[in-house]
């Protein structure tokens, strides 16, 4: 199971293209005996599960062909061209519900665990969804020799605010700061929501000034927002500069902590930023 683990798409669309051609070698030989149609399907809902819709489809159209060959007059089957051709037609009205069903799956399953992992009210990964994405961009950032930099903000005084304002207006608050953070971020950057008035952005292969004019961009225009809004709320921002990646999550995770109690403690509306070898 190890050797099948974080494997390639070009891996599973190859593994798909020669199974689909080894069962068709096998039923070419066997010339009727068994109907080998379920084993077609194996990899088809295999790749339409790994890769994707465009592969599985891809795989559902090559089985179908190669079944149709390896069952027609070339293999020697004496069966009317007619009721061929309409085996034909039902095999792969066969592989395309099946495949199709296998995406509504797949879809369903994503859907699922994208929610799992995202905070509905910011519109951001929660603290779970952050945790497992940082996991793989540490490791490629430890394996590519990259620096990295993190931005930490606080929402000051969010209770208080819900206490004036209302909840309508803290959700529209919270929704507000995740589209700052969107917007002030790159698409390859990963923004969350860590708690009710936590925020962090991972920078991959951000330097430390970078990240400073970034974090100040983002406090300006939040400020803006919230005076267009007339809204009586500041940020508290904090950004760290990893030289070089942890050597494994947990570490990262516990100076990602101490960052964290260090924005804590610091005044409202205020800007930080350190560097980590």
């Amino acid at each position: 199971m190890v050797f099948f683990k974080n494997r390639s798409t070009g891996f599973w669309t190859a593994l798909g293209l020669l199974s689909i051609v080894g069962i068709g070698m096998v039923d070419f030989r066997l010339n009727h005996p068994v109907d080998l149609i379920l084993l077609y399907l194996i990899p088809i809902l295999i790749c339409e599960l790994a890769v994707g819709a465009e592969v599985g489809l891809f795989m559902t159209v090559f089985a179908s062909v190669t079944w149709a060959v390896c069952n027609g007059t070339v293999a020697g089957s004496t069966t009317n061209v007619w009721v061929h051709c309409w085996n034909s037609v039902s095999t792969l009205v066969i592989f395309l519900l099946a495949n199709g069903s296998m995406g509504l799956l797949r879809a369903a399953g994503l859907k699922e665990t994208t929610a799992l992992r995202s905070d509905p009210y910011s519109g951001l990964m929660n603290r779970m969804g952050f945790t497992e994405a940082v996991h793989r961009e540490i490791a490629r950032s430890r394996r590519q020799k990259k620096i990295f930099s993190l931005i930490f903000m606080n929402a000051d005084g969010y209770k208080a605010f819900n206490a004036r304002y209302g909840y309508t207006a803290g959700d529209h608050l919270i929704e507000v700061i995740g589209r700052v953070l969107k917007q002030g971020t790159r698409t390859s950057d990963l923004a969350a929501r860590l708690d009710s008035d936590e925020f962090v952005a991972f920078l991959p292969e951000m330097d430390a000034e970078t990240a400073r004019m970034a974090m100040n961009r983002i406090q300006g225009v939040l400020n803006e927002a919230m005076s267009h809004r007339k809204w009586e709320m500041t940020f508290r921002l904090a950004s760290t500069t990893f030289r070089t990646a942890p050597e494994t999550l947990e570490l990262f995770l516990e100076q990602a902590e101490r960052a964290q109690f260090a924005l804590r403690a610091a005044n409202k509306n205020s800007i930080h930023h350190h560097s980590l070898d």
